[in-house]
């Protein structure tokens, strides 16, 4: 088995507002929700995985994504409604899907290409919890193979 350093990135609580569309009505779930951003890789030079101005950018890029943001399906019928009714109190972000579980995926995939690309592929992200106002949490992860 190998092993790897890794470093556990914690955000604050982030005010979001998603609303979950089923097939007869829509609920406004609004959460202070958390993530914590396990990353993998090798130490710079000075001994960290991820410096200060990482740390920044990730922040940055989570925060954009989900503070103070209403975050509705990109396919919803509704979506010129919620822009009229939120326009100059909260901006409004479309996803495909809009679950705690989408949004560990979208943090995963979003942090990783970054954080790949500032890195030149020396840190990855590992995994990614999003954790709702209730306790709950989803986890997207990378799969490993054991190399034996």
């Amino acid at each position: 088995m190998r092993a790897i350093l890794s470093f556990t990135w914690n955000s604050e609580g982030l005010e979001t507002t998603w609303i979950i569309k089923s097939r007869t009505s829509r609920q406004i779930v609004t959460q202070r929700i958390k993530f914590s951003i396990e990353f993998g890789g090798q130490l710079n030079r000075m001994n960290t995985i991820l410096n200060e101005s990482d740390i920044r950018e990730i922040e940055k890029a989570v925060r954009n994504q989900f503070q103070d943001k209403t975050i509705i399906t990109d396919d919803d019928e509704k979506l010129k409604f919620y822009y009229s009714l939120y326009k100059g109190a909260r901006e409004i972000r479309t996803m495909p899907f809009v679950s705690i579980e989408r949004f560990a995926e979208w943090t995963f995939r979003r942090i990783n290409a970054m954080i790949k690309t500032k890195t030149k592929s020396l840190v990855e992200v590992l995994s990614v919890k999003c954790f709702d106002g209730f306790g709950n949490h989803a986890t997207y992860r990378k799969l490993h193979r054991d190399e034996n």
